[in-house]
């Protein structure tokens, strides 16, 4: 959608106004695009957690995870 307005007819009041207006909106849509990014890996790492729960896998520092069959052959 294009927006056809002339600003060169406006006031500097006006101008000001819109261009706060626009910062609002962007910082708005950053904010709920890190909000959305946040929760997706919450999800990401819950699920994963969940996989290697099932598959008898223990946690170990953050990254790795290891069975305990990998566990015992060290």
């Amino acid at each position: 959608m294009t927006n056809k307005m002339d600003y060169a007819q406006w006031t500097l009041e006006a101008l000001r106004a819109e261009e706060n207006k626009l910062k609002r909106q962007s910082l708005t849509g950053n904010v709920l695009i890190g909000f959305l990014a946040a929760c997706r890996r919450c999800a990401d790492a819950a699920r994963a957690s969940k996989y290697c729960s099932e598959q008898g896998a223990k946690k170990e520092h953050s990254l790795s995870y290891v069975t305990d069959e990998q566990r015992s052959a060290e």
